[in-house]
């Protein structure tokens, strides 16, 4: 555990950025699914977008993926990624609340 505290140190402000993301994401689903109840594909249309622009960012960078200038793009892609699939675990949570 020390060794990851070791890791994140000086590196808190990217936790924060992917936090604010993620919730940031969910909170859409939740707003999506309470103005278009009928739509039941609209909930996961903000967790499609995050996960296509993370999909887009990685493939920008995919021929100078090792470089330091490409860090930016992959820190973008990471945090979309991650932000589009909880916010789509979020929509099918959603999605069998309502079912039963």
């Amino acid at each position: 555990m020390d060794k990851i505290l070791t890791a994140l140190s000086g590196h808190y402000e990217f936790i924060v950025i992917s936090i604010i993301t993620i919730l940031l994401a969910i909170f859409i689903t939740f707003i999506m699914n309470l103005f278009a109840k009928d739509l039941t594909f609209l909930k996961y249309l903000p967790s499609l977008v995050f996960i296509l622009i993370g999909v887009v960012s990685l493939l920008s960078v995919l021929n100078h993926l090792f470089d330091s200038a490409s860090l930016n793009n992959i820190l973008v892609t990471v945090i979309c990624l991650t932000a589009g699939i909880c916010s789509l675990l979020f929509a099918l949570i959603i999605g069998l609340i309502h079912k039963q």
